[in-house]
């Protein structure tokens, strides 16, 4: 009977111990995603929902100005030490409250670039432009290729055939006889007859000079001129 309880007690144990380990196993998993900037720094957190846990300011050389600092990713992804307010960046410690590495840097300067003479300096003084991957030389940050641009297609169609042009009709119009004055004291008795055939456009507008079927019409009428009597100078 006592060994029967001793196995009781022990399944019992074990159970019990297994429930303790496996519970807050599931009650611990959390899944959280990090968003960084173009220089790498993490700028934002969010949970699996999409909403914002947590948020980062940087000042332009790195210092954080909205929260404290905490272990973990931070200035251009390099691991922060809160405790020292450092980032290493696997070859020196970085100050960011100074800007300036804090140790010399261990690659031979470029007799043809000044601003490596300056063994602490961080990202030739333009740490919006450059960042340091290692500690030993400034890169230019990596964007990814701006996304093509799709243009839409577009269709030109000329049309079939030259636009028709409208009809004329031409309307005949007579003018009234014309009798010239008195010219040097006698009168000529001379009467011109004007039959002219003026062209009216119909109501489309069409230009007068164009006649169908055939060229364009440059003359529009014709001067007909009756029997002139000339009298003879002395003569009753």
């Amino acid at each position: 009977m006592n060994g029967l309880s001793s196995l009781l007690i022990r399944a019992v144990l074990a159970v019990v111990v297994l429930v303790a380990c496996v519970a807050p196993a599931a009650a611990q998993e959390v899944v959280e995603y990090i968003h960084t900037d173009a220089l790498g720094s993490p700028v934002a957190i969010t949970d699996a929902s999409g909403n914002v846990i947590e948020r980062t300011v940087y000042e332009p050389y790195g210092a954080v100005v909205n929260r404290p600092l905490k272990d973990g990713p931070g200035y251009t992804g390099h691991v922060t030490d809160s405790g020292t307010g450092l980032s290493y960046m696997q070859q020196r410690y970085y100050d960011a409250q100074l800007g300036m590495f804090i140790s010399v840097d261990e690659v031979t300067p470029h007799d043809q670039q000044h601003e490596h003479f300056n063994r602490y300096w961080y990202a030739r003084g333009n740490p919006q432009r450059y960042l340091d991957s290692d500690g030993r030389a400034p890169t230019d940050k990596v964007e990814p290729p701006p996304e093509p641009t799709t243009l839409p297609t577009v269709n030109a169609i000329a049309p079939p055939m030259p636009m028709p042009v409208a009809p004329v009709r031409a309307t005949p119009t007579s003018l009234p006889h014309i009798s010239l004055p008195a010219l040097g004291g006698f009168v000529v008795p001379c009467v011109v007859l004007l039959p002219v055939l003026l062209l009216t456009p119909n109501e489309m507008g069409a230009s007068p000079c164009e006649m169908p079927g055939g060229p364009p019409l440059w003359r529009v009428g014709s001067v007909l001129k009756g029997k002139r009597e000339r009298p003879r100078l002395g003569a009753s």
